[in-house]
């Protein structure tokens, strides 16, 4: 007996959200990096709460938490849980373009694709 395991589907998924802050945090000497973000989701559904959220994302796809900020600072960690993958396309789209960015203020280009070996086989962008 053979178990496939698919991929739910939320029952809604933002594209839209409003980040007020993104900061890398390379967690120490030997921890795994993350990016964290303060955001708010100006889609959220009338029946869900609206506000700041804060979110970890993790470089392996899947690994993203979100807390509502004002239940935090409430001092509230128990049923503080978003539904991640609701927000992570939007997060890591938001990461990806603070990247671009940083890259550009330092003056960093893109690098040319190597095909394969040698220089008549590199594609320009």
């Amino acid at each position: 007996m053979s178990s496939t395991k698919t991929k739910r589907k939320p029952r809604f998924h933002t594209s839209t959200i409003k980040i007020h802050d993104i900061d890398y945090n390379r967690n120490g000497v030997c921890g795994k990096g993350f990016w964290s973000l303060l955001f708010e989701d100006p889609e959220t559904p009338e029946e869900c709460e609206k506000g700041l959220f804060v979110a970890t994302v993790f470089p392996d796809q899947g690994y993203c938490a979100v807390l509502k900020m004002d239940r935090l600072s409430n001092g509230e960690v128990k049923y503080n849980n978003w539904r991640g993958d609701f927000y992570e396309d939007a997060l890591r789209k938001a990461i990806q373009e603070e990247k671009d960015k940083q890259d550009k203020a330092m003056g960093l280009t893109k690098w040319p694709k190597f095909k394969g070996q040698g220089k008549a086989n590199i594609e320009e962008e």
